[in-house]
């Protein structure tokens, strides 16, 4: 190479799949068309195509590139456009690919997967210590009262002073633990997470040394070792409580706040130093002869310390018991101004023992945790301390921590264990939307940006605010909700992208249904709402959360996502543990916002999730989530329907001008929508609620008439402005229900405060054949509302799951969503009953 001869051109790798390059290619080439015909001794003509083709094309990972690069490299420029624009089907991917004209990566991305960076660290450090929101810790404090009571009642026999919180990442389950010290309780806070699991709140080395590590041992050793552990506790414990109240003079309430400030500071030297304490007693610990000789002679029963529901023995007791009891004996004695037994107060959580990353107690050995949970048996029983409230609680994102979720196969008494003995369920509400705006503060127009809808959900959002730009706290969103597996597989990630944003709902009873909803809560963000007393069953869903709607719908329209979750969630629906709705509800949940979706990425190609201000600059304030942005009704209608959607209906496009919908995700409603004097808001703040968290309304079984709702807004920038619906009903009988669509209005629904024009659509998914139609007419008169008359509607009958139905399936990228859609509407095979043995 002569040393005026330019450097090769870099290509990188291509983000866009086929169908975005053809978006791309066609937004481009009617302006550099216009630039044609390329001429060589013209260098400005190669730099105004380079300009057209990065605005009309993804300005969020294009750039202009210099002037002096663009000199530089005119030559092969050229040559490329050439080549793209005397194609036969013009295309300018290879230019695409250039890596002068990409977007620079703005940091490294190897640690925001599990929050191991440094900074990201310390600001969850900072959120800790920000002043608590929620009702949470209000509750916690109720529930532990109550099972203090259920303990010690007459006529019942609980195992242990245990309980549990299980909730899913990024909830607060370890700031809950903690702020109990604000209750007055003291709150012992030992974290159990692995040695290289750099992640906030720190590990506890010598708790999860020795509650976690070298557990695979016998179980009398295992015993022996548990037993030493909470004797030690117990020793620290009363001798560092003294050493308290003596420096407050031994004023008691003084005296908590001051240790609970001390060891409720994840950074305190005096949190260190209790520890250190705590395993020096650990290591002086030695259990007499007559113990051990009791482990050698009961070692065939030491098979009860597994909980598994068998009956008990006059065995005797494991190593150490007697020491553990008068340790803690000792412990409740030493302080009677901590442990008071005044009855008015003995039912009040004096001290909570939490032990954090819970699940790591089941290491490699489940007997081994079942000994931890025994040996807290073997103290909270002592016949003088029954009553006073001293818990541990195990705080965890699985349900290992609790043991509840028993399979299907097994008898449910596997769970309760001691033949008989009960346990409490888990501890679960932790709250939501913490952080929310208040809704007078948030514009509907505005309700894409990311500064509001990063607070919706869980808080872990909000405390990465510092730390995290748009595309880290997206990536981290997306990777939380996919689990530690990042190649996604027919599996369930695949799932919790659907399910996340689609609503699907687990069958009950279906051999695979506890695993899959266990490992939702644990892996992919599904949150636990309840638990069944008998812990074979815990109820979960996936609430609103915007954010990581929008994160999921990137994944799920990534090349070969789409087809290969779809794939997926057809084979769980054939086996029954997924519903599919009776009246087509889940083809209908899939057929809209798929359907937004594809129309969402039809106008705006962007492989990113977020879009950019003019400037290409992009801030926790100027950036919006494109999947949240609002787009107008009419266009919508026009892709789902086609053209044809307005015939008939002279005058509707028109009216809808300046509506807008923005649906990211569906909402399961338990009630049915509709005015009552028992319900707290108007309509419109209801509708509006769901506009600014872009959610769309899967109705309850009993609503009557209609099956989805979404919002809609009219902008103001015609005569109306304000809140309205689109009302679908869903049907997937082969008979027609054409009839009921004029029956839809919101006074039928029990709505009587909406004024503005709404739509009413009719899905009639099981019909044989394809059918649609449009009528825009003025309201019946017999429906009108009492306060004046009721606005005008256009109403639209969609029948048969065809893409003449609905055009937009045409698309190549639609092939399979059609194919799952006809799938879930297609009626069930009709099967013989089994015969009822008596004879015709």
């Amino acid at each position: 190479m002569s040393a005026q001869s330019p450097p090769p051109l870099v290509f990188v790798s291509d983000p866009w799949d086929d169908e975005q390059h053809k978006m791309l290619d066609a937004a481009v080439h009617e302006d550099v068309h216009g630039l044609l015909p390329l001429r060589h001794t013209e260098p400005d003509t190669i730099l105004k195509a380079i300009i057209r083709m990065i605005i009309k094309g993804d300005t969020q990972l294009m750039k202009m590139p210099d002037a002096a690069v663009l000199s530089q490299h005119s030559e092969q420029l050229f040559a490329l456009l050439d080549e793209a624009v005397n194609l036969e089907q013009h295309t300018y991917r290879e230019l695409r690919k250039l890596q002068i004209l990409r977007v620079p990566e703005e940091k490294a991305k190897t640690t925001v997967a599990t929050l191991q960076d440094p900074n990201q660290r310390q600001a969850l450090q900072k959120a800790f210590e920000h002043p608590y929101r929620g009702g949470a810790v209000d509750g916690f404090y109720e529930y532990l009262i109550r099972n203090n009571k259920l303990f010690s009642a007459q006529g019942t026999t609980y195992y242990a002073k245990f309980c549990s919180i299980v909730q899913s990442s990024g909830t607060g389950k370890s700031r809950l633990m903690t702020e109990l010290r604000c209750k007055d309780a003291l709150v012992l806070y030992m974290n159990l997470r692995g040695r290289t699991d750099k992640s906030f709140p720190p590990r506890d080395d010598f708790p999860a040394r020795v509650l976690t590590e070298n557990v695979a041992v016998a179980a009398d050793a295992c015993a022996a070792r548990c037993a030493s552990f909470w004797i030690a506790l117990f020793r620290t414990l009363k001798e560092d409580l003294l050493e308290t109240l003596s420096q407050n003079n031994n004023n008691a309430a003084e005296a908590i706040r001051t240790w609970n400030a001390k060891m409720c500071d994840m950074r305190s030297q005096g949190r260190g130093a209790f520890f250190t304490k705590m395993e020096a007693f650990f290591k002086q610990i030695r259990l007499d002869d007559e113990a051990a000789s009791a482990v050698e002679e009961t070692a065939d029963r030491m098979r009860d310390l597994a909980l598994d529901g068998s009956s008990k023995k006059d065995e005797k007791l494991p190593p150490g018991t007697k020491e553990l009891q008068d340790s803690y004996d000792d412990l409740i004695k030493s302080l009677p101004d901590i442990f008071p037994e005044d009855e008015s107060k003995i039912h009040l959580p004096k001290l909570l023992v939490a032990l954090d990353e819970a699940h790591r107690l089941h290491g490699m050995d489940l007997e081994c945790a079942a000994i931890v949970c025994r040996t807290i048996s073997l103290y909270s029983r002592h016949p003088l301390h029954k009553k006073d409230s001293v818990w541990v609680v195990f705080g965890s994102t699985t349900s290992k921590a609790a043991h509840f979720a028993a399979p299907r196969h097994e008898h449910p008494s596997l769970r309760v264990y001691e033949g008989g003995e009960l346990l409490f369920t888990p501890y679960t509400d932790l709250g939501w939307d913490l952080f929310a705006d208040s809704l007078s503060d948030i514009r509907a127009t505005e309700a894409a940006k990311f500064k509001y809808i990063v607070h919706f959900g869980r808080p872990l959002w909000t405390s990465l605010k510092d730390v995290l730009d748009v595309s880290n706290m997206m990536e981290l969103a997306a990777i939380k909700l996919k689990g530690a597996n990042n190649d996604l597989k027919p599996s369930s990630e695949c799932l919790a992208l659907l399910a996340q944003r689609f609503g699907l709902h687990v069958t009950f009873g279906h051999p695979k249904s506890v695993a899959y909803v266990e490992s939702g809560v644990a892996s992919h963000m599904r949150i636990c709402i309840s638990v069944t007393p008998d812990r074979t069953w815990m109820y979960t869903c996936y609430p609103s959360e915007p954010l990581l709607s929008c994160a999921a719908a990137e994944e799920l329209h990534r090349p070969k996502v789409l087809d290969a979750s779809l794939k997926f969630l057809q084979e769980k629906v054939n086996e029954g543990m997924i519903e599919k709705g009776g009246r087509g509800e889940l083809a209908s949940r899939l057929l809209w916002l798929l359907g937004k979706d594809l129309y969402v990425r039809s106008k705006l190609p962007s492989a990113q999730a977020f879009l950019r201000r003019d400037d290409r600059t992009y801030t926790w304030e100027t950036a919006e989530l494109k999947d949240c942005r609002m787009i107008p009704v009419a266009d919508f209608l026009e892709f789902v329907f086609g053209e044809g959607v307005w015939t008939g209906a002279e005058g509707a496009k028109k009216l809808f001008a300046n509506a807008h919908l923005n649906f990211s995700h569906w909402v399961s409603m338990d009630g049915q929508i509709g005015c009552s004097p028992s319900y707290d808001m108007d309509t419109s703040e209801w509708t509006l609620r769901h506009l600014c968290r872009s959610s769309a309304v899967q109705c309850c079984h009993t609503q009557p008439l209609v099956d989805k709702v979404i919002p809609i807004y009219f902008d103001g920038a015609g005569k109306l402005e304000g809140p309205s619906h689109i009302y679908i009903s869903d049907k997937a009988t082969q008979e027609s229900n054409k009839s009921i669509l004029s029956s839809i209005t919101p006074r039928a629904l029990g709505i009587n405060d909406m004024a503005l024009p709404y739509i009413a659509i009719l899905l009639d998914m099981g019909r044989p054949k394809s059918e649609f139609t449009v009528t825009f007419t003025e309201p019946n008169p017999v429906l009108r509302n009492p306060g004046g008359p009721e606005a005008k509607p256009l109403r639209i009958y969609a029948a048969g799951m065809y893409a003449d139905t609905f055009p937009f399936l045409k698309a190549e990228k639609a092939r399979t969503v059609l194919d799952t859609l006809a799938d879930l509407v297609r009626p069930e095979p009709l099967v013989d009953k089994p015969s009822s043995g008596v004879p015709p």
